[in-house]
């Protein structure tokens, strides 16, 4: 078998990751720094299982014809591994061996590992949201329907309406809270997605108050369909409720009567993403750089929890979000890294 040449071992240096090149006998031919400093010696001109004596476990995965993931005991402690073979061959096309890379993981496995942690926190929290908030609230407003029933007096009536309102807000929270731990999970599958008729599926979902859709995109984009028609939901509400409170686009500019306002979905310039805007009144200028928070809400109406949930979801498929102010003066909440469909799948309608 031909040994390396020097451009090869200088390849196999300037990696920086544990790595080397085992000839058709399993012999190796060369290592790097890398290699040397995990094996403790410069292994090259051994046996590959010599070289790895001390890590039964990689020396598995490293001859095994399909290698993946594995977790090795080492003397800085435990290292994850993401094993990777490749062809190698001269400038003849004669094969000289197998490249190795061992991919150091260890970050990436911890990472995962904490993700793991805090979706589990978050299942508990949403099982304590949904079970034992929602069901003596239920209780407190079958209770207070009654009590509505029983009182004769206008004053009473009053305190009522009250304790109703305050429960529909309280059910609004939960709802939303619950939303919030479920919509943050990482999605593991997407589909072919019509963006204008996910828009508009939605717009029919959303009191809209008298606010009008316009729709200029006909992407078909990679998403999982229930969480996008959920964002486009979340973005109407925000823009529907926001012109309700300000009077906006009422001849008479009075502050106490629901106002219009027209939000428009579109494409990014750059073809990356796309836009959900309206002409009302933009966000204020105390919270627009955190509307995204939970618990922002720019006119104390609604939970503050709608858009957090957007945001939420657009990181769970790996989109950037952003606000910024629209054309007309309004709020346009900007999606980026979103992914074409390009595979001539059929869109989901």
């Amino acid at each position: 078998m031909e040994a390396l040449d020097i451009d090869g071992r200088a390849v196999v240096d300037a990696i920086d990751q544990p790595a080397f090149v085992v000839d058709g006998s399993d012999r190796v031919l060369v290592c790097n720094e890398e290699c040397r400093a995990l094996a403790g010696d410069d292994v090259s001109g051994t046996s590959l299982g010599d070289a790895l004596a001390d890590y039964p476990d990689l020396l598995a995965e490293v001859s095994a014809s399909d290698p993946g993931l594995v977790t090795v005991e080492t003397s800085a402690g435990t290292r994850h591994f993401d094993v990777q073979k490749s062809d190698l061959r001269d400038e003849r096309g004669r094969r000289l061996g197998d490249l190795v890379l061992c991919h150091d993981v260890t970050e990436q496995q911890r990472q995962r590992r904490e993700l793991e942690r805090q979706n589990e926190q978050l299942d508990r929290f949403a099982s304590l949201v949904s079970h034992d908030l929602r069901n003596p609230l239920d209780v407190a407003i079958g209770r207070t329907t009654v009590l509505g029933e029983l009182v004769d007096s206008e004053e009473a009536r009053e305190h009522v309406a009250e304790l109703e309102a305050a429960h529909t807000r309280m059910r609004e929270i939960i709802h939303d809270v619950l939303t919030l731990a479920q919509e943050g999970r990482n999605i593991d599958e997407t589909s072919a997605v019509d963006l204008a008729a996910v828009a508009e599926a939605a717009w029919s979902h959303v009191d809209t108050a008298g606010a009008s859709l316009s729709v200029r995109a006909d992407a078909t984009v990679r998403a999982d369909p229930a969480r996008l028609e959920q964002v486009f939901e979340n973005l109407f509400r925000n823009s529907a409720e926001h012109a309700a409170t300000s009077g906006r686009g009422q001849p008479d500019g009075d502050p106490d009567r629901p106002g219009s306002v027209t939000v428009t979905v579109g494409e990014l310039a750059g073809g990356d993403g796309f836009y959900v805007a309206d002409d009302g009144r933009g966000v204020p200028d105390d919270v627009a750089n955190s509307v995204f928070e939970a618990g922002v809400s720019g006119d104390g109406c609604g939970t503050g929890l709608g858009l957090a949930i957007v945001r939420s979801i657009a990181a769970a498929h790996g989109w950037e979000s952003e606000v910024t102010t629209a054309e007309a003066g309004g709020a346009r909440f900007e999606f980026r890294g979103v992914e074409l469909a390009t595979d001539g799948t059929r869109p989901e309608q």
